[in-house]
């Protein structure tokens, strides 16, 4: 799967959509966060990811750790727990990264969003 791009800059308004199964711990969620087309530097960053139920705004994920997969190519990875993805329903989530002390929210407004589908297992 290809890693999700989010944009500090306007882009205007854009869903990016990930697809896990129910129970599947693979594969990992992987954004990529640009500003002006360049890919930001989030070397000495903390992330942590959260993730809320789209109906009922309930989280599911609640400032859980990441991981900074690439961080001079603004890579951030968050690996699923078994509890993130045993319950079908469509999700937002959201990851906030720390650095010098400033957090960014990705996506970082109502116009970016990041869509978690956890589809029901098949038998």
């Amino acid at each position: 799967m290809a890693d999700l791009d989010f944009h500090l800059d306007d882009r205007g308004s854009f869903d990016r959509t990930f697809v896990i199964s129910e129970d599947a711990r693979l594969p990992a969620l992987i954004v990529q966060l640009f500003d002006n087309n360049v890919a930001v530097d989030l070397t000495g960053a903390t992330v942590t990811f959260s993730m809320e139920n789209a109906d009922t705004g309930v989280l599911k994920v609640n400032a859980t750790a990441a991981v900074l997969e690439d961080a001079t190519a603004g890579k951030v990875k968050y690996e699923w727990a078994a509890l993130d993805v045993d319950t079908p329903a469509r999700y937002h989530g959201q990851f906030k990264v720390t650095i010098s002390a400033k957090d960014y929210l990705i996506p970082n407004n109502d116009d970016q969003t990041l869509v978690i589908i956890v589809g029901s297992k098949v038998s």
